[in-house]
């Protein structure tokens, strides 16, 4: 991670397997970014998709895997 971070091959907005980040602080600092553009008369339209593999893993038997 640290080779990573350094090189900057790691964008700074990817929060869940980064330490001292997680899902919640990205929807924070989505949330923060969405409403300063509404606070600011700004237009704003997105699809977004926050997925989370963890969970999906843990229910799939290791030996299928």
């Amino acid at each position: 991670m640290k080779y990573l971070e350094t090189n900057w091959l790691i964008l700074d907005s990817q929060h869940g397997f980064r330490k001292g980040r997680s899902c919640l602080s990205n929807l924070l600092v989505f949330l923060d970014k969405v409403t300063g553009s509404i606070d600011s008369g700004e237009s704003v339209g997105l699809d977004v998709i926050f997925t989370d593999f963890a969970k999906a893993f843990d229910k799939v038997p290791r030996i299928r895997l």
